[in-house]
């Protein structure tokens, strides 16, 4: 899977864990219902919280 993955340009990174403002809003846009239809997109300002059930939840400003 992973050569599979990385022949189609995906790679592996580092996002790291929210903190401050970006806390704030990624903890209220995590219990909001997910849009499956929206692109997911990260940037250097991507990070993360933990979703109200425990899954982590990708956050860009």
């Amino acid at each position: 899977m992973e050569i599979c993955m990385r022949d189609r340009g995906y790679q592996r990174i580092a996002i790291s864990y929210c903190e401050g403002d970006s806390a704030a809003a990624a903890t209220k846009a995590a219990k909001q219902p997910a849009d499956r239809n929206r692109q997911m997109r990260i940037t250097s300002q991507s990070c993360y919280v933990l979703a109200p059930d425990g899954s982590p939840f990708l956050y860009t400003p």
